[in-house]
């Protein structure tokens, strides 16, 4: 809690966990017996076992979900993620329970729906309130922990920089612990070798121990394990997957094995479902508000040169799978063969009209249309031509793992200046590199600011033909 010191905190440290654990529940029960004051409804005993219930259920699923674990290092926006996903499945399961036993005609359903709609946003309010009051104490240097690293690879280098950077984190770190001294520029001080780390006094003083190792058999990793686990010091092992250049990720079980989910993203998460939710009303809405645009700049294109309206060309989508995109053609031939070259400046294949379109991008407009049928987001990673992918993806490391999303009208490359022609491996490598910048830092706010900058990053780009 708040105001208890860390060695008071350590020796009740039951006794507060069965606080934290009665407090969600007892939230619930006031959360319904608000609801029912405010409908002028009485807490009668039909209510009163709802409470029960629904106080049991709240307590099953907060603590089977993790919720109780240390959320010391976590976001709020994990928080209350999972505050909605265990709120959900406490009150799905008491759904159920009232169709099965058909006593749900017993209860108001307006009722039933507001205390729905109202508990999670009291749970949030409350864990917000507590987490802030947490950082705050943790900042004036109470509540902390004690934290030692043990190897210094880039990995451990990441972690320790973001707890130096942010007190509210209420940790402390003494320092590594390597065979080598870290190299120049490493945020933390080097303790000594690991064969010393078990009698030193920053262990001793020590509550929470990194281990940045590789897990080898012969290496020092297991020794080092057997000293510690003599120690009371919370152990945790920090595998060095950045290495690979993957996206996330997350830790799974297989029938009691951990496996870890490499190149996971949060896009295609539960939190991805609002952005597709997001793209659709946008690509609705912004189809409806330029439908006069779309009519004229259909008729300039009939009447540049003849073909067709629409430019169709298969592209690789969400998983590497095809989807067909559609653009306002351009050009006078409409290629889609083995070879594409890419549009150059005075290019002869380019329209005057077209000219213009490609200019101001005005030629990605029905590209919504792939929004609205779920093949592509407002923002990611800009498609490219199925030649190109296949010619890149043996060039570029980590290419394909752009094809982990869905892909974008605009993105965050293109709002960077790499838009239009790639005419060599390194832009496209400097392309590849945003947009795996973008995957792993994914948020709707991400989103927000990318859509915000993309009209003044058409305005000031010259490379488009």
């Amino acid at each position: 809690m708040p105001f208890i010191p860390a060695e008071t905190y350590r020796r009740f440290r039951p006794l507060i966990a069965a606080v934290q654990r009665t407090l969600d529940p007892a939230l619930v029960v006031a959360s319904l017996y608000w609801v029912c004051r405010l409908q002028g409804i009485q807490f009668r005993s039909n209510y009163a076992v709802l409470a029960v219930v629904a106080a049991l259920l709240t307590a099953g699923t907060f603590g089977n979900m993790g919720f109780y674990r240390s959320w010391r290092t976590g976001t709020m926006s994990a928080v209350l993620q999972r505050i909605l996903i265990a709120w959900a499945a406490a009150f799905s399961i008491m759904l159920l329970l009232g169709y099965v036993i058909k006593d749900s005609a017993e209860f108001s359903r307006r009722l039933i729906l507001l205390w729905a709609l109202f508990t999670p946003c009291l749970l949030g309010m409350v864990h917000a309130v507590i987490r802030w009051q947490l950082s705050r104490l943790r900042r004036s240097g109470r509540n902390r922990r004690k934290v030692v690293f043990f190897g210094a690879n880039a990995t451990a280098a990441r972690m320790a920089q973001a707890i130096l950077e942010d007190r509210a984190k209420g940790m402390d770190v003494l320092g590594v612990f390597a065979d080598q001294a870290p190299p120049e520029g490493f945020p933390l001080v080097w303790l000594g070798r690991l064969d010393d780390a078990a009698a030193s006094k920053e262990v001793a003083a020590a509550d929470v121990a990194y281990i940045a190792l590789p897990p080898d058999p012969g290496g020092p990793l297991p020794q080092l394990l057997e000293k510690l686990q003599a120690m009371s010091l919370a152990l945790y092992l920090v595998p060095d997957l950045f290495v690979f250049g993957l996206l996330e990720t997350r830790v799974e079980d297989f029938n009691g094995t951990p496996v870890f989910a490499l190149g996971e993203t949060r896009v295609n998460q539960a939190a991805g479902l609002i952005k597709d939710l997001v793209d659709m009303v946008l690509a609705f809405a912004i189809l409806l508000l330029t439908s006069p645009l779309l009519l004229v700049i259909s008729v300039g294109v009939k009447l540049s040169s003849p073909g067709p309206i629409l430019f169709r060309q298969p592209r690789y989508g969400l998983d590497g799978r095809p989807i067909v995109i559609f653009k306002f053609r351009t050009m006078r031939v409409c290629e889609d063969g083995g070879l594409i070259v890419q549009a150059r400046p005075g290019d002869a294949r380019v329209t005057r009209w077209g000219r213009f379109l490609r200019s101001s991008s005005l030629d990605e407009l029905p590209q919504f249309f792939n929004v609205l049928l779920g093949q592509m987001s407002i923002v990611g990673p800009r498609p490219h031509a199925i030649t190109h992918n296949e010619t890149y993806r043996h060039l570029i490391f980590g290419y394909m793992l752009r094809h982990r999303v869905k892909p974008g009208i605009t993105g965050w490359a293109q709002i960077h200046g790499y838009r239009g022609e790639t005419e060599n491996v390194d832009k496209m490598a400097r392309r590849v590199e945003y947009d795996l910048y973008y995957i792993r830092n994914w948020s709707l706010l991400l989103d927000l600011q990318i859509i915000l900058h993309t009209p003044w990053s058409l305005i000031r780009a010259n490379n488009a033909y």
